[in-house]
């Protein structure tokens, strides 16, 4: 009986002590923090001379006290364009866990820039009986990748020019700043031009000679102010990669020449310099304007024709014609009586007196030309008149 009371008091008390101790643990542990280590560390450069492709990285949660536990570790990757990448940690043990990720920087982080990796985790008390609070980390890393060699690399000679035109296709990358031409083969060494397109006309290349192209790309950085090139260099290459496509040309000797000459015989070639056929024409001058005087248009009448009215046709008789008495002396009869061929005049007065058909005539004639003469005078002045 005094055994089975002993061993019960052994027993309550191994259960206080053991419930004590569960209930201590949280204060013993009150001063406990986790630590995180994340990899690659702030300020890293990447990739440098890991792989773009599988840049491993890694954030680890864990605290030293036995009284501490770890869990609900996660990690997540931001940069420029947003978020990246994230990944969950796994525990290793009660008071440590860890959270990986493989980063492929090259197609899902679009740019160049910095990139922050940021972890956090839950700390607890022993058996994760108590939760004391959420702990984390971060890490800001320098993505540097260069740029990819430009393709689609090509020369020709612009027959307008007669230089090289060196083109190219744009490089996929987002925060591309410019190309680097390198121009070698005409013996005075690499010369090297920064260009902002995707095509380069070569104006000083050597006349007569064989040259080369080789195109740079030059990337955004933050590492290097002038950005980065395919050399995986700072801009500008000091010397043009080996690895980049190269296009080569001929450059002319002289620009062609262009003269007047007939067409080639049927069937031949023409010799010499390209000819082209000259084609003349006239130029006319361009019309000079007069200058614009004010000016006063008068309407004249028309002028006037006299029209002699028709003669009637002679009928054979003679016109009566009434002289009047007048003081002109009788005209003197033709001495010795001779006939004259022509009818006499009387004399005025004279009961039988007459006129000669011609003498007639000419009067009639008269009359009618001073009757229209005076018509048209008259018509004449009334127009004058109207027109002042």
């Amino acid at each position: 009986m005094k055994v089975k009371r002993l061993l019960g008091s052994l027993a309550a008390a191994g259960t206080l002590t053991a419930t004590a101790l569960a209930l201590a643990a949280p204060a013993r542990a009150a001063a406990n923090k986790v630590t995180i280590t994340i990899t690659p560390s702030d300020a890293s450069a990447l990739p440098g001379s890991l792989d773009p492709h599988g840049i491993p990285v890694q954030a680890k949660a864990s605290c030293s006290d036995p009284f501490c536990s770890v869990d609900g570790l996660s990690l997540t990757i931001s940069g420029p364009d947003g978020q990246v990448g994230t990944a969950t940690g796994k525990n290793d043990s009660l008071s440590s866990a860890t959270a990986s990720y493989t980063w492929d920087t090259e197609p899902q982080a679009k740019r160049n820039g910095s990139y922050t990796i940021s972890a956090s985790a839950n700390e607890g008390g022993v058996l994760n009986l108590a939760f004391k609070g959420v702990f984390s980390g971060s890490a800001t890393v320098k993505l540097n990748n260069p740029p990819a060699a430009p393709a689609g690399v090509k020369a020709a000679i612009d027959p307008s020019s007669n230089v090289p035109v060196v083109t190219w296709s744009a490089n996929p990358e987002p925060d591309i700043t410019g190309y680097e031409v390198f121009r070698s083969g005409d013996g005075s060494g690499a010369a090297a031009f920064s260009v902002k397109g995707t095509s380069f006309q070569d104006n000083d290349a050597p006349k007569g000679k064989p040259v080369s192209y080789v195109v740079v790309a030059v990337r955004n950085s933050p590492v290097y102010s002038g950005g980065i090139t395919s050399c995986n260099t700072e801009a500008p290459c000091q010397s043009p990669p080996t690895g980049n496509a190269t296009a080569a040309v001929n450059v002319p000797e002289a620009a062609p020449v262009s003269v007047a000459t007939a067409d080639p015989a049927p069937g031949s070639k023409p010799a010499g310099p390209v000819r082209e056929a000259v084609v003349l024409a006239p130029v006319k001058p361009a019309p000079i304007a007069a200058p614009s005087l004010p000016t006063k248009v008068v309407q004249l009448p028309a002028p006037n024709v006299v029209q002699f009215a028709p003669l009637l046709p002679y009928s054979g008789k003679i016109p009566e014609v009434a002289v009047p008495t007048t003081d002109v002396p009788a005209p003197v009869q033709a001495q010795g009586g001779a006939d004259t061929g022509h009818s006499s005049l009387a004399l005025p007065g004279a009961a039988n007196a007459k006129v000669t058909p011609v003498n007639a005539v000419k009067y009639v004639a008269t009359a009618a030309f001073l009757v229209v003469a005076a018509l048209h005078i008259t018509r004449f002045a009334r127009k004058l008149t109207a027109s002042l």
